[in-house]
């Protein structure tokens, strides 16, 4: 359901309300200051925001994050592919 709604969204809006139900899309919409907050956040092209990080910055910042803990798990093919997407970074 959360998905057919993201690809029907045409604007920020949109996309927020597609994305509450998940709580650490919520909290990177949040961060940027497109969440639906009375801030400015990052809308003005990366000039001010708390810490200057894009959306995308923090969809890398997790999938590194994710990469990073495939290698607490032991004999799985996943550390493999998080050592190959990490050399590719």
């Amino acid at each position: 359901e959360g998905t057919l709604m993201l690809s029907r969204a045409d604007d920020v809006e949109g996309v927020r309300i597609a994305v509450d139900g998940v709580h650490d899309y919520r909290t990177m919409l949040d961060q940027t200051g497109m969440g639906g907050g009375n801030s400015l956040g990052n809308q003005s092209g990366g000039i001010g925001g708390d810490d200057g990080k894009s959306l995308e910055d923090l969809f890398y910042q997790k999938e590194m994050e994710i990469a990073k803990l495939a290698f607490t798990y032991q004999f799985t093919h996943a550390v493999v592919y998080a050592w190959v997407k990490l050399r590719e970074q």
